[in-house]
């Protein structure tokens, strides 16, 4: 309500304001008739605020009389006279074209006559006045023109008329205050942004006004530093005696004050060697000093001069100093290559940075070194340069084993060079050896029969020309020892004996590093080919492998492949489908099984097979969900859905892919079809980068095979069953399990390694690029052996290891049995299933058993841990912290190799004989936490309060 009060008071001044005529005409009573007598008239005069009146008489008639005293006009305003007029034109007392102007809004006009209008008798008709106003703008900056008294300017600066009024403004550097007349200096937050500029004191040159506090701020781009250079003139008020009492000038880089200046002498150039610049102004209350003027520059921070390593590196662009911003090329003399650390580098650049530091060291130049040179079958090769030496520029001469074999030269040189593309080329530019043609011989001494030497007799000298005939019936092979030849079969016999291995394992190991060389044909020869060669080339080497470890035998796998092709074309894309493959595969596993299995780890057809039926089995499931809408599938399963329906021939490629068909690892039929379509490789329509990736995984399961074949022997799991065992003190006897547990699990850590490098230098091991752009080659990953070694905890133990498998196991069955809506009941299913994929003894039940136990224990405590105030006080404190992780190791690995016993026993009278002899150390300590945890919750963990919990 007071608003619309407010509204119409405002609304009706505003109108009467509006009333004020701007001008107007006044005239004397009965004009233009004589005025009467005895009259007297006075007329008020109002124009708008801001404005003067102005009046002037267009008629003037009156009665003239000395000092007008019988009839006048009077006219005032601004409380005094500005004239009395009376008489006829061109007397003293006539106001003639005067202009009378008042100097505020408002103007009085009085008229008087007397009682008459005689002159001599006569009546004279005096007709009066008529006067003409008019509003004038009044100028409130000008002073006026009366001088006298004291005149105060409307603006302390500069004032500004307008029609009606006026407005002052300030100097530049001065605010107007809330009077909306005086100025003051606002300099107390002053910002300077640009690379360059000018600062001053307020009005310099003139003198600067009293009580400044004034800061200018220079803020730039980290990595420029600032210099100031002062202009003349400098004056700053200060006392000889004392150092800048009054006035004072100071200057800050960061927050360290550099200097502070007064007087009449310039500082001159003043280097910060800061990004960010601070100048403090104070005055005091008095003083005339003119002030200061600078002018501010930047420059870029300096690198230091980048040094080579050596005499074979090249730096461009050569400069005398190199700044913020500028960046150099770093190359290599030819025959040279870049290096940093142990790492090759194609190129090289680096910056300079705003802490004036490069952002990446200057790598070194090392000499490229060639590959060993080619071998020339039935000849030899010696070096012209150093020998062994296989670097830029050495220099080798080949020659044939005379007189055997003559040479035929490709380009007629012999002699060979080690390039700076790292290739052994002839004087000509030629990478093709020569040729040793053989020199066709003849036996000195012709036999006549055939088979002499697998016979058992004697050959006599000459009787053969550097050749050894073998018997059609006897073993293939032909490695020469003494006056005999030895089969391939003894061969291996004897250096699995000397291995401490079985043939079988031997054959195994032999089969998963065969994939190297087949890995490497496939991609130098078989990338972006035709796929059905691919696949063909796929199931041939895979069935190869089979025949050189099982015989005959592959006909299991060979059998069930087409079986699942079978039913994937005749029942399609449905639940029976899936039905159908998991029965068959997994009764065919089984019933292998049942026929094959011993008392012992024996390598036989089903140790492949239960790799191959998870495949077929998961091929299986991704065809069928392939039929689904996609609203109703999950993001893992879009991605391994398989659109079209394979044809025999990839089945039978992705079956047999010599990478996963032992040991695994477990990939699904859309990561095969990508690998042989080209699509898995870092560098779209390239072979993969993956080779060095693939040495790495090699190595380093090389490594874990030299700790097997070195501890292996020394640590068997008949020696659980021996008296001997039996008879030691049981701290030794606890002890054992858990080391012979660690380095038994080499031996499957070896073959995971070894064939995931197989798959990586293939391609198929290509996972993509992580977020940082860096490439991932952990698609075939088993194993995670960083963590494997380091893991405090039974479930990080699990997660490192069989990954793969794993993987496989949550996809298809722990997943899919999401309807049963127990998690518990899922994970126990899925444990279940893995246990009886193993095998058929009772050991692997145990074992699986073991680990649900130990899991359920271990998120227990860890619950606990995280849950109770006391305990994560004490797991914080940094100094018990490692101490804490020796004890978790300890712990972990004191019981992992518990659960193994029965894995690798099998049978329920061996491992329980084992656990009998440690009395049931790791079931009685696992079973203890599972019943007392809950109890040390309820002590531990304080409990919420009931209403506030509902």
């Amino acid at each position: 309500m007071l608003r619309w009060v407010v509204l119409l008071l405002g609304t009706v001044a505003f109108c009467q304001n509006n009333k004020r005529p701007l001008f107007g005409t006044v005239t004397s009573p009965n004009y233009p008739i004589p005025y009467p007598n005895s009259n007297k008239s006075t007329w008020d005069i109002t124009v708008p605020a801001g404005y003067h009146v102005s009046l002037s008489f267009l008629v003037f008639d009156i009665e003239p009389s000395e000092n007008c005293y019988y009839d006048f006009v009077k006219v005032m305003a601004d409380g005094k006279e500005l004239g009395q007029f009376c008489g006829p034109v061109n007397s003293l007392t006539h106001p003639g074209h005067r202009q009378l102007v008042s100097l505020g809004n408002q103007m009085r006009i009085h008229f008087q006559s007397d009682f008459s209008n005689e002159l001599d008798g006569d009546v004279i008709p005096y007709k009066g006045f008529q006067a003409f106003y008019h509003a004038v703008d009044k100028d409130e900056c000008a002073p006026p023109s009366d001088a006298s008294g004291t005149w105060t300017p409307p603006c302390e600066h500069v004032c500004h008329n307008y029609v009606g009024g006026y407005f002052c403004s300030c100097f530049p550097g001065y605010n107007l205050q809330s009077d909306n007349r005086s100025c003051k200096v606002e300099c107390s937050s002053e910002m300077f942004t640009e690379e360059s500029g000018f600062i001053s004191s307020p009005g310099y040159p003139e003198p600067y006004p009293p009580d400044l506090k004034c800061n200018y701020s220079i803020r730039l781009e980290e990595g420029l530093q600032i210099s100031l250079s002062f202009q003349e003139p400098f004056e700053i008020d200060h006392h000889p005696k004392a150092r800048c009492p009054y006035d004072i000038l100071k200057v800050f880089a960061g927050d360290t004050m550099l200097n502070s200046f007064c007087g009449s002498h310039s500082p001159g150039m003043v280097t910060t060697r800061s990004h960010t610049v601070d100048i403090v102004f104070e005055t005091d209350d008095s003083g005339d000093s003119k002030g200061w003027s600078l002018h501010y520059t930047s420059e870029a921070i300096p690198c230091p001069y980048p040094e080579p390593r050596d005499t074979y590196t090249i730096i461009s662009p050569e400069q005398n100093i190199y700044r913020m911003r500028d960046y150099i090329v770093v190359t290599c003399q030819t025959g040279y290559k870049l290096m940093e650390d142990r790492k090759e580098l194609s190129s090289f650049s680096t910056t300079c940075q705003k802490d004036g530091t490069w952002h990446r060291p200057i790598p070194r130049c090392d000499i490229v070194t060639c590959e060993d040179p080619p071998v020339l079958t039935n000849g030899q090769y010696t070096f012209l340069t150093a020998p062994g030496r296989l670097e830029y520029r050495s220099a080798i001469q080949y020659r044939c084993n005379a007189p055997y074999y003559n040479m035929v030269t490709p380009n007629g040189s012999d002699t060979y060079t080690c390039s700076a593309q790292r290739q052994w080329k002839d004087d000509n530019g030629g990478v093709k050896i020569p040729l040793c043609l053989p020199v066709c011989g003849k036996p000195g001494d012709p036999v006549g029969s055939f088979g002499r030497i697998l016979h058992g007799k004697k050959a006599d000298p000459g009787n053969f020309p550097w050749q050894v005939y073998v018997s059609r019936y006897g073993t293939a092979g032909g490695a020469g020892r003494g006056k005999m030849a030895a089969t391939g079969g003894s061969v291996l016999y004897q250096v699995a004996e000397a291995l401490g291995a079985s043939e079988p394992a031997l054959r195994l190991i032999l089969s998963i590093f065969l994939g190297y060389p087949l890995a490497l044909f496939q991609r130098y020869f078989q990338f972006k080919k035709e796929p059905s060669h691919i696949h063909l080339f796929n199931t041939l080497t895979g069935l190869g492998i089979a025949y050189f470890n099982f015989g005959s035998q592959l006909y299991h796998s060979l059998l069930c492949v087409v079986l699942n092709f079978l039913i994937l074309r005749l029942m399609g894309r449905t639940m029976t489908a899936v039905f159908t493959s998991f029965c068959l595969q997994m009764g065919y596993l089984l019933c292998g099984y049942y026929y094959t299995a011993t008392d012992n780890y024996d390598i036989k057809w089903t140790m492949p097979h239960c790799v191959l039926t998870l495949k077929l089995i998961g091929l299986t499931f991704d065809y069928y969900d392939s039929s689904k809408d996609k609203e109703s599938m999950t993001e893992e399963q879009m991605r391994y859905a398989v659109p079209g329906v394979p044809s025999l021939m990839e089945v039978c490629g992705f079956s047999y892919y010599y990478g996963g068909f032992l040991v695994g690892p477990q990939f699904s039929m859309c990561s095969y079809l990508k690998l042989v379509r080209g699509e898995l490789t870092d560098v779209p329509g390239q072979r993969p980068n993956s080779i060095e990736p693939a040495m790495k995984r090699l190595s380093l399961g090389l490594f874990c095979l030299v700790i097997y074949t070195v501890f292996g022997p020394m640590l068997p799991d008949s020696y659980f069953l021996t008296d001997e065992y039996a008879n030691k003190p049981f701290w030794y006897r606890c002890a054992y399990v858990p080391i012979w547990g660690k380095v038994m699990l080499y031996k499957y850590v070896t073959c995971w390694l070894v064939t995931e490098g197989v798959c990586i230098l293939s391609g198929l091991g290509y996972n993509g690029k992580d977020d940082t752009g860096r490439v991932r080659w952990d698609a075939c990953a088993n194993m995670k052996v960083w963590q494997y070694e380091t893991t405090p905890l039974f479930t990080g133990t699990i997660a490192s290891f069989n990954i793969n498998t794993n993987a496989w196991v949550a996809r298809y069955v722990f997943k899919r049995l999401r309807f049963l809506g127990n998690k518990a009941i899922s994970q126990a299913t899925a444990l279940f299933f893995l246990a009886i994929w193993h095998g058929l003894h009772s050991g692997y039940f145990v074992c699986f058993s073991l680990e649900f136990l130990i899991v359920i224990v271990e998120r227990q405590a860890m619950d606990l841990i995280r849950d109770s105030p006391l305990l994560s006080q004490i797991s914080s404190i940094p100094i018990l912290r490692p101490i804490i992780y020796v004890v978790q190791q300890c712990i972990h690995w004191l019981f992992m190799g518990y659960p193994l016993v029965p894995f690798c026993l099998f049978t329920w009278d061996k491992w329980l004989k084992v656990y009998s002899s440690v009395y049931f150390v790791g079931h009685l300590f696992f079973l203890l936490l599972l019943f007392a945890l809950p109890y040390l919750r309820r002590v531990l963990v304080p409990r919420k309060d009931k209403q506030k919990s509902q």
